[in-house]
């Protein structure tokens, strides 16, 4: 199997060392996958980020088997996966934590939300996921999936002590960590949340739509539509930012029965925190300017709610 060579790069350049000895064994790995799961007819995805994709026919039907370097993400999404249990997401049907390996349903047809160009269309049928995805769990359960504290703490210090974001970032991740402070002490509900559910991670089934590469997190269940919201009023024209973010946040407020500010500061807050993301995969994007210009948007639109 032919692996691409800005897949390899991407690999390299996210794990190093370890992703380079990964990659030395990946056609081992593969075979191992093969002959535990007895899988056929085995084809690469055209569609590879962080980790390889492979289709195939087994047991259980058509499947996707996803190989990645063993670490932290990767075992918190089986675990996530383990929890939903095929409930509006793609079912785990086996997974293989030294081998960095998970046996998933593939959605056919398959088709990604971001293929809609209709943006109200979009809204409603992500606004329908969003809202029954997440599933409570007990703040004293046993898990080891990370709390949206957590993803907070760690990406805010790390962007302060490298200090690679800025002045004006270093500011909205103060004001990013206050408001996250305030909603979450606003409510003792926590649940389990995709984590990640943008556009390309809705797919369509034969009887209406799932979710696909959940993240694996614990907040407040309302957090779970800011990923979508926020790639969302990127794909609008500047002049429809403004009506687009308001339409979202208002259907979400209804959604959830939660304060249209809340809505607005948790998409404010998931761009801070995507931006401190970004810059830790040592790259600034060539846009940072007009990605710096969203926050100002999103939190002046918040400002406007209060």
């Amino acid at each position: 199997m032919k692996i691409p060579n800005d897949f390899k790069g991407k690999v390299l350049r996210i794990f190093g060392e370890e992703g380079d000895l990964w990659l030395e064994n990946l056609d081992q790995t593969i075979h191992l996958c093969k002959e535990k799961w007895n899988l056929t007819n085995c084809t690469l995805s055209k569609d590879l980020s962080m980790n390889l994709i492979c289709f195939a026919d087994s047991k259980y039907g058509h499947v996707a088997l996803k190989v990645g370097v063993p670490h932290r993400d990767l075992f918190t999404e089986m675990e996530a996966l383990s929890i939903y249990k095929g409930r509006n997401i793609c079912n785990l049907y086996d997974y293989d934590v030294d081998l960095g390996a998970l046996l998933l349903e593939r959605i056919r047809p398959g088709v990604q939300l971001l293929s809609l160009e209709n943006t109200s269309e979009r809204i409603a049928i992500a606004s329908e996921l969003i809202t029954k995805l997440p599933i409570s769990i007990d703040r004293d359960g046993k898990h080891s999936l990370p709390y949206y504290r957590d993803w907070i703490q760690r990406a805010f210090a790390r962007s302060r002590r490298e200090n690679k974001v800025g002045n004006k970032m270093l500011s909205y991740i103060n004001v990013a960590e206050d408001l996250f402070n305030r909603i979450e002490n606003q409510s003792s509900k926590r649940a389990l949340l995709h984590g990640d559910l943008h556009h390309e991670n809705i797919l369509r089934t034969s009887n209406g739509w799932k979710a696909i590469d959940p993240k694996g997190v614990i907040g407040l269940p309302y957090m779970e539509s800011a990923r979508f919201m926020e790639n969302q009023i990127d794909m609008v024209d500047s002049s429809e930012r403004l009506n687009c973010l308001n339409e979202m946040t208002e259907l979400f407020s209804n959604k959830f029965n939660e304060p249209m500010a809340n809505i607005a500061a948790s998409v404010f807050i998931l761009r801070v925190l995507s931006i401190c993301w970004t810059f830790e995969e040592h790259k600034q994007p060539d846009n940072i300017s007009d990605i710096i210009d969203g926050c100002e948007l999103l939190l002046s639109y918040f400002k406007s709610l209060q």
